[in-house]
C-alpha cells in the first residue's frame, strides 16, 4: 500500500498575474519580449525606451481585456476571502492591473474607489485564448520581418481623436505625414492593422 506522501493532489491552476502578462507579451512579440517587461509599465518607473514601453502597454491592455471579458479568470484576496472578479458582477469595477508592482510584490488589482488587492489568475486556458482572440499577425507574413509597432502605436492615438469610420486611405495618408518611411507598412498590411486598431479602440470603449 502506498504511503500517504505518495498521493498527490491536483496542481493549483492559479498563477501570479505577471505570468499571464509575460505569456501575452511573448505570444505577441516573441523574442522582443524580455523578462523585465513588468518594470517597463510600473507606475513611476516606466521605461524610457519608447518601443519597449509600447510593447508593455499593449500587453497590459490585452491583459485587462482578457480579465474583463472573463477569458482569464482572476481571483483577488480581501483578507482571507477570495473574490472571483468576473463573477462578482455587483462589485466594484476594475480600475487597473499591476503585473508586478515592485520586485517584492506579485500582481495586484486596483478597483474603482482606490482599493488595491493582491490577485492571481487561472492561466490554464490562456494559450488557447491567445490563439483564438489575439492571432499573431506576423504568422502570415512572408519575407523579412518588419516591425510596425510604431505604426500600431500611432494608430491607437489616431483613433482616440478621430472617428473610427475614417477611411483607411485617409488614415494611411495622415500617418505617412508624421512617420518616417521605415515605419510605414505596405498598404495591404496597413489596412489590416488599421482594421485591428479600430476593433481594439472599439473594444476599449465598450468595456470602459
Amino acid at each position: 500500500m502506498p504511503s500517504i506522501t505518495e498521493f498527490s493532489l491536483p496542481a493549483d491552476d492559479l498563477v501570479p498575474l505577471g505570468n499571464a502578462f509575460d505569456l501575452i507579451g511573448r505570444h505577441r512579440f516573441g523574442q522582443r519580449w524580455t523578462k523585465d517587461m513588468a518594470r517597463a509599465v510600473r507606475l513611476g518607473q516606466r521605461s524610457r525606451d519608447r518601443e519597449k514601453r509600447a510593447r508593455g502597454n499593449w500587453a497590459l491592455k490585452a491583459l485587462r481585456q482578457c480579465v474583463e471579458n472573463g477569458w482569464l479568470p482572476l481571483v483577488y484576496f480581501v483578507g482571507s476571502r477570495r473574490v472571483r472578479y468576473f463573477d462578482a458582477s455587483d462589485g466594484p469595477t476594475l480600475h487597473a492591473l499591476y503585473p508586478q508592482p515592485t520586485d517584492d510584490l506579485e500582481g495586484q488589482i486596483e478597483l474603482d474607489g482606490g482599493d488595491i488587492h493582491p490577485c492571481m489568475v487561472d492561466a490554464s486556458d490562456l494559450s488557447d485564448v491567445l490563439r483564438r482572440k489575439f492571432p499573431n499577425p506576423s504568422a502570415n507574413r512572408t519575407g523579412p520581418h518588419r516591425n510596425f509597432l510604431r505604426f500600431e502605436e500611432e494608430l491607437d492615438r489616431y483613433f482616440n481623436d478621430r472617428p473610427l469610420d475614417t477611411r483607411g486611405c485617409e488614415v494611411f495618408r495622415d500617418l505617412g505625414k508624421i512617420l518616417p518611411e521605415e515605419f510605414m507598412p505596405s498598404r495591404a498590411t496597413a489596412y489590416r492593422l488599421i482594421d485591428e486598431a479600430r476593433k481594439r479602440v472599439q473594444a476599449h470603449f465598450l468595456n470602459a
